[in-house]
């Protein structure tokens, strides 16, 4: 039997921590050049930035809470507490950084979403 694409679920994803980059998740760059095609629902899609995103919220209120608790424990002068601040601040938002970092993954793997509205079920 032959096969022209390929499709991951939600926990493939899950299961080998959002490494988009590399590992498992990493080897899909092979179907950007290859006959077969890389595709994923809209709906797999949604999920997937929803777990990334929650996950980066949740990073950075943990790093920003870190600093200030440092901070006032007195772990950290105020100006490299003011420092790190600056520098956590001038990063991407994390809904940003989880787009940004999806469309890089689309990208590299020649990913094809597929519409819900375009599934026969």
């Amino acid at each position: 039997m032959k096969y022209d694409a390929i499709t991951l679920d939600t926990n493939i994803f899950t299961n080998n921590g959002y490494a988009l980059e590399h590992g498992l998740l990493g080897q899909l760059t092979q179907f950007k050049q290859g006959s077969v095609k890389f595709i994923l629902s809209e709906v797999i899609m949604r999920e997937i930035f929803r777990h990334i995103n929650e996950e980066n919220i949740k990073i950075r209120t943990n790093l920003d809470k870190a600093i200030n608790r440092a901070k006032k424990k007195r772990l950290l002068t105020e100006t490299t507490a003011e420092q790190l601040n600056k520098l956590t601040q001038d990063e991407q938002e994390p809904k940003i950084f989880t787009k940004t970092r999806l469309k890089t993954f689309e990208e590299n793997t020649g990913l094809e979403i597929i519409k819900a509205s375009h599934a026969e079920i």
